[in-house]
């Protein structure tokens, strides 16, 4: 009996194994060893897939599967009883439309992309530990991230002083730089930003209060590639505007006011620029002429050259997320929704707030931590959207990325994503967020308290291609940066990858089919694909190919080529 089942065991592995090649071969479980003859056969004849027009390159940065990008989006291929492909136009020979057969290319089954939660890790104060009398130990960030050009990191955060400025190479050590002049207690400099040009602005007339004015407030800081030194520092900040002044700014420019723009507060966002982080000049004409009390953000995106700010709108009652672009910092026009509620939401969601970041190391992909506040329990929570330009976007499937916490914690109801969306130097991800303990509208005398947490993700786990049990998709052709390839991966006990690269017609390179590929079991971060035992790639035309994936019980999170 035990030779018998064994026997049956054997069998049943080698006819998976025949299944689960066939699948990798044909993009689909149902195709039979024909279709495989016939495209090897009529290879001539076999149709390019048209997705390359956007040709992604893989290298050594992980490209995590945050889309369909990295999914080939497949194709039919009509023939007829002879195999041969049939023309779309013209003649074609058949003489019942049953002689024709579609032959299934490169569809993906089996798979869904999911949004994956953070973990939380402590606090930011724990990051950041107090040092001087105008901190405290609960001081939020307002900005936290990385400077790629100076390797450095750098936050601004909010303390009983005002808002200060530190910098880091490792998320530990930080350095704050007392530059202000400014005495505090017995102190003669300090670490908090400051405007620097505070009489100028007085002088313009502009401001109700200019001595109320602060460093971005309502706004976010960034880094401005293209600016000259003592402009390398951007950021916006709300004030209130003489009406008289603003409106005569107004029909000066020929720029409308948006409709949040009220006599009564006239408040708009101005530019303020630095060369240190410390030191601001508040430029006394504003750059865009709307109110948005919650985190405006700011960058400059190289890839088109234009300065893009997201910020909150109103659409029909509920709170949006709005963006305009501008060649010019000092001149946006008024924003357009870009992320609004919709009627797949609850007539009572709103999107109160945007941590809009690119992806830490790529430029081809935008991301934004959404603020969606639930208006029944005045809860909220975070999620997480996608865009490849900057303009249209998409929620990442699979829930939020980030909840409150349990009744008793400091973050049980109402949880704020903070721009901070940076890689650590142990290469996990990490977001900032600030909560409370009670609802949003509470009264909060007495009863709120709250403080800002560190969400983390185990390095370019925040998004995954995900097959419960048995599932496959095939990559577009991708330009490979590196002879190797490389997997953030994880299995179930039960579940395995194998991976297969393909030439641009789908047909398997020399060496690296399914059959040849070593299994892929475990928890992976950066896992090396081999094909008996060989990880090197071979020699490939334009450097370019597919990779084809077998998966079951399998989450992927990201590729890259080394």
């Amino acid at each position: 009996m035990g030779q018998n089942r064994c026997k049956r065991q054997c069998s049943h592995l080698a006819w998976t194994t025949l299944l689960f090649t066939l699948t990798l071969v044909c993009a689909h479980a149902g195709e039979m060893p024909l279709e495989r003859s016939r495209m090897v056969n009529t290879r001539e004849t076999t149709p390019v897939l048209d997705s390359e027009a956007n040709r992604l390159e893989l290298g050594s940065i992980p490209m995590p599967f945050a889309d369909w990008a990295l999914v080939e989006a497949g194709q039919n291929e009509w023939v007829g009883p002879d195999g041969k492909t049939l023309p779309l136009d013209g003649p074609h020979g058949l003489t019942s439309p049953d002689e024709a057969r579609a032959i299934p290319l490169g569809f993906a089954h089996g798979v869904a992309i999911r949004a994956q939660e953070a973990t939380k890790a402590g606090v930011f104060s724990d990051m950041v530990p107090v040092e001087h009398p105008w901190e405290r130990a609960n001081m939020k960030a307002r900005t936290l991230l990385y400077d790629e050009a100076a390797h450095v990191y750098r936050v601004w955060y909010e303390c009983p002083g005002g808002l200060a400025y530190a910098e880091s190479a490792d998320l530990k050590t930080w350095r704050k730089p007392l530059t202000n002049p400014t005495a505090f207690g017995d102190r003669t400099h300090s670490n908090l930003a400051y405007i620097a040009n505070r009489d100028e602005c007085a002088a313009s007339g502009m401001f109700q209060k200019p001595d109320a004015l602060e460093v971005a407030q309502s706004g976010t800081v960034f880094v401005d590639p293209s600016a000259p030194p003592d402009e390398r520092f951007k950021t916006t900040t709300l004030a209130s505007a003489t009406p008289e002044k603003l409106h005569a700014f107004a029909k000066e420019k020929g720029k409308p006011l948006s409709s949040r723009v009220s006599d009564m507060s006239a408040n708009v966002l101005f530019p303020a620029v630095s060369a240190d982080g410390v030191a601001w000049r508040v430029i006394p004409e504003p750059n865009l002429l709307h109110d948005a009390d919650t985190q405006t953000v700011v960058f400059f995106d190289t890839r088109i050259r234009r300065y893009v700010a997201y910020t909150r709108l109103w659409e029909f009652g509920r709170r949006a997320i709005g963006r305009a672009e501008s060649k010019d910092f000092r001149d946006f026009p008024l924003p357009r929704a870009v992320l609004s509620p919709d009627a797949n939401e609850a007539p009572y969601i709103d999107y109160y707030a945007n941590a809009m970041a690119r992806y830490p190391g790529r430029d081809d992909l935008h991301l934004m931590f959404v603020l969606a506040y639930d208006r029944r329990t005045e809860n909220s929570v975070v999620r997480a959207a996608t865009s490849r330009d900057g303009a249209l976007w998409r929620f990442a499937p699979g829930g939020p990325v980030l909840r409150p916490g349990t009744a008793k914690d400091w973050d049980s109801h109402f949880v704020l994503p903070v721009p901070s969306f940076v890689r650590a130097p142990d290469g996990d991800l990490l977001l900032l967020y600030s909560a409370y303990n009670q609802p949003h509208k509470f009264p909060r005398a007495g009863f709120v308290e709250g403080n800002q947490g560190v969400a983390r993700w185990k390095a370019d786990r925040l998004s995954a291609i995900e097959a419960e049990s048995e599932g496959s998709f095939t990559t577009p052709y991708l330009r490979l940066l590196g002879s190797k390839i490389i997997l953030n991966v994880q299995t179930a006990r039960t579940g395995e990858v194998r991976v297969e690269l393909c030439d641009r017609d789908l047909q398997p390179l020399p060496g690296c089919s399914v059959l040849d590929c070593d299994p892929i079991v475990g928890d992976h971060v950066a896992f090396t694909v081999t094909w008996k035992g060989n990880s090197n790639v071979p020699t490939l035309d334009n450097s370019s190919a597919r990779i084809r994936v077998q998966m079951r019980s399998t989450k992927i999170f990201a590729l890259s080529a080394e």
